[in-house]
């Protein structure tokens, strides 16, 4: 998928976490925060490797840049299928919310009742604007539709 801002959004398959984990381990790191971080990070990749989460990279559709990597995981909450953004890190992590159209709709087409952005109290401010409420410390968005 590529969006308005010229980023491409590539699934990254279960055999290639692998190649890419080195480039995009330290700013999951850095997304996690100061939380005991080596335990959390091994999780994180071991969900991605069997298939529990998924890993995106975001690039620059010109240069192949690799600019931000997101992880993603199908969760239900309150009983209802939930794509969960988990974890996000790279460089201008603005353009997520340029680009957050995107994702919605990959969930949305996937019969996800909604998103939720798990994160730092930043994400309220970047994701308010564009219909997301803060509930506890998750920041979430319903779609107006959704598909049987």
């Amino acid at each position: 998928m590529t969006s308005k801002i010229g980023l491409t959004y590539t699934q990254i398959g279960l055999a290639h976490i692998e190649a890419v984990w080195p480039k995009v381990c330290p700013w999951i790191i850095q997304s996690i925060g100061d939380q005991e971080l080596w335990a959390e990070i091994d999780t994180i990749k071991e969900e991605l490797l069997q298939g529990y989460a998924v890993l995106w990279l975001v690039q620059d559709a010109k240069t192949g840049d690799v600019r931000l990597a997101l992880i993603t995981q199908s969760m239900l909450v309150n009983g209802l299928p939930t794509c969960v953004l988990k974890w996000a890190g790279g460089h201008n992590m603005k353009d997520i919310v340029f680009d957050i159209g995107l994702i919605e709709s990959w969930a949305a087409s996937r019969g996800f009742y909604g998103i939720q952005i798990w994160g730092r109290p930043g994400w309220k401010k970047l994701f308010a604007p564009l219909g997301y409420t803060h509930t506890y410390t998750v920041v979430s968005k319903v779609f107006n539709e959704r598909i049987h």
